[in-house]
């Protein structure tokens, strides 16, 4: 038992950063055990379904996805030894870049390699696992920082338990987990940049650089600027008498080796980041205030120490350790740098340009909140022995600034939560604990010590409980069931297409309502849908959303072409699903029942058009451009869009669309005025009826519709007004977003689809769904009689591509011509794809917008399609550059390192 205790110690001594590992492990299993047990309780999973679905749709299907890709590629090199790795996929929308599309989600976080050894139905089990190693791995980063800056075991356990348990991760790290993941880069990237401003090794801090751009690009941004504001602090704090002396040194340094952490990162970082600036989501205009609502500064200050969402992604729901902490910090003259820290951090989290600047310039955003978490706990950390020194002036002081903290939040009704009134008792508790250490009425400091071990993990549980708890903010309500997240996205309507067993190539439209819709289904069951829901996707393709005026679309989230017939027909979908009691939303030709369940039904129509068709005529620009939404997608049907004048017959339009008059037959609560309308009540409705037209597709479009924002009772901005329009059995829904809107991309033209009939139809309704003032240009109704739509879909298909052969990143097949062509490919334009006509490399024409496509001549052909990612070739080559730099720079420190020591001897 004696030498047991001797070799403790000796452990103790020889190697306290283990020891501390293991007691944080300790602590931290029963921590997070009490911070998840709602979810425990209620059998839930980590899997978040509510509002969007990101969590299911996006997170644990993309994880999904990337384990089964991985043992793809693993089995191809190592088993088939046939080295090609896949880099377009056709089941993600239309078709997408695989490390564009997946780098957001799973590609470059070294963590779900793990998913390679996890079967799909078993991925559930990982999912939940890694967002609760990622939290242990923020804690031990935060902890290693901790014990580089030499601050004793017990600070750094309560800073570190600070950091990991706080609002942010409270709301974010079930609902996006790699979210985390900048949370365990953070600490270690400071850390980088304290060894270099102590003229130490550089290794850490490049090699943090690499992995936080290979990870997620979106956070190594806001990675960049933490570190840039901590190394302007810190140089001053260690430079305070020759600030000119030593910055131009830093300075050079820091540009040298963050070159090279980008550089090693270019392989992956080079085609995403490329891939983002050509997405209309990085255009985005977004307006905002100089200030804030007083509801954001009142719920996310006065509930600094319990859970309340402020808005704009600000969650403090930080402990009363962490805010006395403060308060001591200000009571106390010393550590001037933290001061400055906090003073900084909190103005730009205070101020929307703040959060626009960290955010990228998009949109107003604190996502960056895993930054100012850091420095709350590093000020927890820094300041907890400093509690434990208190004069009775400080202790006076120090109970004032409580009093007046808990008045303040008390009068307001957006803070007084039980939560609240939970975390000021332990906040009193606290106090009570350091008045009596301080005034030497308590002498143990391990009392001290676990005292607030313990109060710090009740208020941290507390926060969780009542943001989680069914009774109370019932966040778990949002999250799917235990062991149900792989039959969700599994078991799909996309699954019951594997039975008709076609063997061509075709995609699905649906039905984007319902219980039974789920977005990015395909992706599971390797189909080919028309519908995408991940952060990056192509502009080209919102490029032709907008000139369609398809409804509510952006360059990441489509879901549909809105039933449009001729729009379905150009995308090459063959199939639509549609739910029970849905069937009068199926477009025109959608005919052939081929399957049936209690659920929903898939009807097949004989006028799709394959992967490839062609034309021999061409449409002119200025026709185009003149044409209004409703007659472009006609014109695409008898004649290609090229920019470039191509050697093809010019079109004489041919258009089947007819203007409808209207009248307005009742409304109420709707006063018209010469700019557009006033809604003067919430729901207000309008009847509009006409005379209508047989075999017809009914669309009402609006010219210049916006939403002019105002402000609800708490100062906030109201975003979003929607229109829902119903005629006979379909409905369909605009979504009006203005500048002030998250997703607004300044869409004013909107063309509804109500819907094909063989009868007339003689009557919308029109309800918007909130009070306030509308611009619009004109309201109109217009009917597209199919008539000719046989007759054009017939003339695509004279000649068409056939034989085609899908492969790793390659499409191939034959075309048989009878005069001169082009050939249309219903597959999304990208620089990545080569076109080889015969064995020879062709020119690949942007065709009819979104697509590509080439002319060719009278004959037989072999048509050839080679993917590869852009600028994947480009950014190896930077990235190994960036290792050999990297190489070289270990072995010049090695060597530098060697000579002192040399010296030191001598």
């Amino acid at each position: 038992m004696t030498s047991l205790i001797n070799k403790w110690k000796i452990c103790k001594n020889e190697h306290p950063f283990m020891i501390y590992v293991i007691c944080f492990t300790l602590v931290f299993m029963f921590s997070v055990t009490l911070f998840y047990m709602s979810f425990i309780l209620t059998k839930k999973s980590f899997i978040w379904q509510g509002e969007t679905k990101d969590g299911l749709v996006q997170h644990y299907n993309t994880l999904m996805y990337f384990g089964n890709y991985l043992r793809s590629l693993f089995h191809e090199i190592f088993v088939n030894h046939h080295f090609s790795i896949p880099m377009w996929d056709f089941s993600m929308g239309y078709g997408a870049d695989i490390l564009a599309t997946m780098h957001y989600y799973v590609i470059g976080d070294p963590l779900n390699l793990l998913s390679i050894f996890i079967m799909p139905k078993y991925t559930e089990y990982l999912y939940i696992f890694l967002v609760v190693l990622r939290l242990y791995l923020a804690g031990l980063s935060f902890s290693y920082f901790c014990f580089n800056m030499n601050k004793d075991k017990k600070s750094i356990m309560i800073g570190a338990l600070s950091y990991i348990f706080c609002g942010y991760i409270i709301f974010a790290g079930v609902r996006h987990p790699y979210f985390i993941n900048p949370m365990i880069y953070l600490p270690l990237l400071l850390l980088g940049t304290e060894k270099i401003l102590k003229y130490q090794s550089s290794k850490l801090f490049i090699c943090m650089i690499a992995l936080s751009a290979i990870s997620n690009f979106y956070f190594f941004y806001m990675l960049c600027l933490l570190v840039f504001i901590y190394a302007i602090i810190r140089y001053f704090s260690l430079y305070q008498d020759n600030h000119l002396r030593h910055i131009f040194y830093f300075l050079g340094k820091f540009i040298f080796n963050v070159i090279i952490g980008i550089a090693i990162s270019a392989i992956i970082l080079l085609p995403v980041i490329s891939f983002f600036l050509s997405t209309s989501r990085s255009e985005y205009k977004i307006a905002f205030d100089g200030l804030y609502s007083i509801s954001y500064y009142l719920s996310s200050f006065l509930n600094f120490n319990s859970y309340n969402f402020g808005g704009y992604w600000t969650i403090c729901a930080y402990t009363s350790l962490s805010l006395i902490s403060i308060f001591v910090l200000f009571i106390k003259r010393k550590n001037i740098a933290l001061k400055v820290g906090f003073i900084i951090l909190t103005i730009v989290i205070c101020l929307p340009i703040g959060g626009y600047i960290f955010n990228g310039f998009s949109y107003v955003s604190n996502r960056w909140q895993f930054g100012y978490s850091f420095i709350i706990a590093l000020i927890t950390c820094w300041m907890f022995n400093d509690l434990k020194k208190l004069n009775k002036k400080e202790l006076i002081v120090l109970a004032g600034l409580c009093i007046i903290y808990f008045i303040l939040a008390y009068r307001f009704k957006e803070t007084r939560t039980y939560n609240f009134y939970l975390s000021s008792f332990i906040m009193f508790f606290i106090y009570i604990v350091m008045f009596f250490y301080n005034t030497k009425f308590l002498k143990k400091n391990s009392f001290f010590v676990i005292s607030m071990v313990i109060l710090l993990v009740m208020n941290t549980s507390l926060n969780a409980f009542f943001k989680y708890f069914p009774q109370q903010l019932n966040y778990v309500k949002e999250f799917v069931e235990f062991k149900d997240g792989y039959s969700q996205i599994y078991h799909t309507r996309a699954e019951q297409l594997k039975a008709i067993n076609d063997q061509t190539f075709y995609r699905y439209d649906e039905t984007n309502t319902g219980k039974t819709y789920l977005v990015n289904s395909a992706l599971q069951q390797n189909e080919h849908s028309i519908s995408f829901f991940y952060s990056l996707g192509s502009g080209y393709i919102t490029d032709y959303f907008g000139e369609m005026n398809n409804l509510n679309a952006l360059s990441s989230i489509y879901t549909g072409l809105n039933y449009r017939a001729y729009l379905d027909a150009l995308a090459s979908v063959k199939y639509f699903i549609a739910e029970k009691k849905q069937n009068a939303y199926r477009p025109y030709g959608y005919n052939q029942k081929v399957f049936e369940s209690d659920k929903y039904d898939i009807f097949k129509t004989e006028l799709s058009l394959p992967l490839g068709y062609t034309y021999d005529k061409q449409v002119s620009e200025d026709d185009y451009k003149n044409a209004t939404a409703l007659q472009r997608q006609q014109l695409l049907l008898d004649a290609v869009h090229v920019e470039e004048k191509l050697s093809l017959e010019n079109l004489t339009p041919t258009l089947m669309d007819q203007n409808t008059p209207y009248t307005i037959v009742s409304q109420s609560g709707i006063r018209w005025n010469e700019n557009g309308f006033d809604v003067l009540d919430k729901n207000a409705k309008m009847i509009i009826q006409f005379e209508g037209v047989e075999n017809s597709e009914l669309y009402l479009s609006y010219k210049n519709l916006a939403y002019k924002a105002s402000k609800n009772k708490k100062g906030e901005y109201i975003t979003e007004a929607k229109i829902k329009l119903k005629s006979d059995q379909v409905r369909n829904t605009i979504l009006l977003k203005n500048e002030y809107n998250t997703y607004y991309n300044g869409t004013d033209d909107f063309l509804v689809n109500l819907g094909y009939s063989e009868n007339k139809r003689k009557q919308i309704e029109i309800e918007f769904t909130q009070k306030g003032s509308y611009t619009c240009k004109e309201m109109s109704v217009s009917h597209l009689v199919m008539n000719r739509f046989n007759e054009q879909i017939k003339n695509r298909t004279e000649n068409v591509l056939e034989n085609v052969q899908m492969d790793t990143n390659k499409v191939s097949g034959k075309i048989s011509l009878d005069k001169d062509k082009f050939l249309c490919l219903s597959i999304p334009y990208s620089e990545g794809w080569q076109l080889y006509v015969d064995g020879q490399k062709e020119k690949l024409y942007r065709a009819n917008t979104m697509y590509m496509g080439t002319p060719l001549t009278k004959g037989n052909h072999d048509i050839q399609l080679i993917y590869t990612t852009p600028f994947i070739k480009i950014g190896a080559m930077i990235s190994c550059s960036g290792v050999i730099l990297f190489i070289s720079v270990c072995y010049y420190e090695k060597k530098k390192t060697k000579q002192k020591i040399n010296d030191i001897k001598c």
